[in-house]
């Protein structure tokens, strides 16, 4: 009988529940923090090197937040056992932490807000961004990083017995080590049987699109276990500048994802209520209406069978403590708005509890 890995052990698949595919939960994303001059300080209405307080949440939101290191801190024990708290109060069962070295943080601390919330949480070996990989990384060999990957996989996690039941990869400078990489979660993967999640940022050219996926396929990857998060950033690259004085032509560009779901990978469309859906001119692409609206068409293109959701809570502006929508705005905003949409609650079920399943059982 097939299971899914969680931090406190294996479970039947179907107790996985209403489950959300793309978040953090325990990290230091401390990386994404922009350095704070004195130049910077100057020009911001508010102190930047201060805790967040509420009353700052506007300026924080409107492109202040990148310089505060306090959002970048998901590492309060507390705080994130409330914000999982309420993803289950709301009716949620089961969330994929996708904090990868470099990036995750006290996986031991997991398996006490799993506990204690008795939401069922997957925890994930594998890298993110190469500028955040510990410095033993560096220079290992592919079959090095795989042996490290199998050890989380098989043995525990940074000397736990928590194993991952994740792998999780990006590809942000596309450099050779950041595709050696990809080859070597990609070998874990076909080992393990386990699912194999993809970052890319909102830059990211197609044509490295491509070889991502290509480079996947080609080392063996079988499609039905991948996932590419983040597709929404292919839905459109107009900004709001454009949109005002054009009106007439925005449309979503769904192209990417339906080239890669012919392909017979998994797409997740996550970010909603992410801070970045603010009224800066550079923010309007990422509103959780255009996921929503590309999230609609792609289901009534045929493709629920390859989709899944999620928040993608990582930074502390996020979580509802602060202000934020936290792990609940797939069920409080996106299923309301696609039963609202006509979208019936078979296919909803597939898309939040049938395809995680299918993704995370090995």
């Amino acid at each position: 009988m097939k299971t899914i890995m969680t931090v406190c052990g294996p479970i039947e698949s179907s107790k996985i529940g209403l489950t959300s595919m793309h978040e953090h939960i325990l990290a230091d994303l401390s990386f994404f923090a922009s350095p704070i001059t004195d130049e910077i300080q100057r020009k911001s209405p508010i102190d930047l090197r201060s805790p967040i307080e509420m009353k700052n949440l506007c300026y924080l939101r409107n492109g202040w937040l990148s310089y505060c290191n306090d959002n970048w801190d998901l590492r309060d024990l507390n705080l994130m056992t409330r914000e999982v708290q309420y993803f289950k109060d709301q009716g949620g069962d089961t969330i994929l932490e996708a904090s990868a070295p470099g990036i995750r943080y006290n996986t031991e601390k997991l398996r006490e807000i799993s506990k204690t919330t008795n939401v069922n949480i997957i925890a994930s070996t594998g890298l993110y961004r190469e500028e955040t990989w510990p410095d033993h990384f560096a220079n290992m060999s592919v079959k090095d990083m795989q042996a490290h990957f199998l050890d989380e996989i098989k043995c525990g996690i940074d000397g736990t017995d928590v194993k991952a039941g994740h792998i999780k990869t990006a590809i942000a400078c596309g450099s050779e080590n950041e595709f050696n990489f990809l080859k070597a979660a990609v070998w874990a993967a076909n080992e393990t049987g386990l699912m194999v999640t993809v970052h890319t940022s909102y830059g990211t050219a197609i044509e490295k699109r491509r070889r991502i996926l290509q480079t996947c396929l080609q080392e063996g990857m079988k499609p039905e276990k991948l996932l590419l998060c983040h597709i929404h950033n292919t839905f459109s690259n107009q900004n709001m500048q454009s949109f005002l004085q054009n009106q007439e032509l925005f449309q979503l560009d769904l192209s990417w994802a339906k080239e890669a779901l012919d392909k017979g990978v998994n797409v997740c469309v996550d970010l909603f209520g992410s801070p970045s859906d603010n009224d800066s001119f550079d923010s309007f692409t990422r509103a959780d209406t255009i996921k929503l609206i590309g999230l609609v068409r792609l289901i009534n293109s045929g493709y629920e069978d390859q989709i899944v959701i999620g928040n993608d809570v990582y930074q502390k502006i996020m979580t509802r403590s602060y202000g934020g929508h936290g792990y609940a705005r797939i069920i409080n905003y996106v299923i309301p708005a696609l039963i609202n949409s006509g979208i019936d609650k078979s296919t909803i079920d597939k898309i939040t509890t049938h395809n995680p399943i299918r993704l995370l059982q090995y």
